[in-house]
């Protein structure tokens, strides 16, 4: 299991496509998806979810970035 962790937000961060993303890349039901948008973007909160394999996570990683999110692959150690 990888951890991916979404610490900040940029101002014009694509809200909309970013709950898309998780929802259909990850195990996420469009509710938690939703959450963790309100969660980083609404109430300015450190998450982290879990994903089954590194190249998901490397995914999310890469096009959440572009959305306009901050986030990070979550040492292993």
């Amino acid at each position: 299991m990888v951890k991916v962790v979404f610490y900040s937000w940029n101002i014009g961060a694509r809200k909309i496509p970013f709950i898309k993303l998780l929802h259909e890349n990850t195990k996420l039901s469009l509710a938690q998806a939703k959450e963790v948008k309100d969660s980083v973007i609404d109430r300015n909160e450190i998450v982290e979810i879990e994903l089954e394999s590194e190249e998901v996570a490397i995914k999310i990683v890469e096009e959440s970035k572009k959305l306009g999110l901050n986030c990070k692959i979550k040492d292993h150690k």
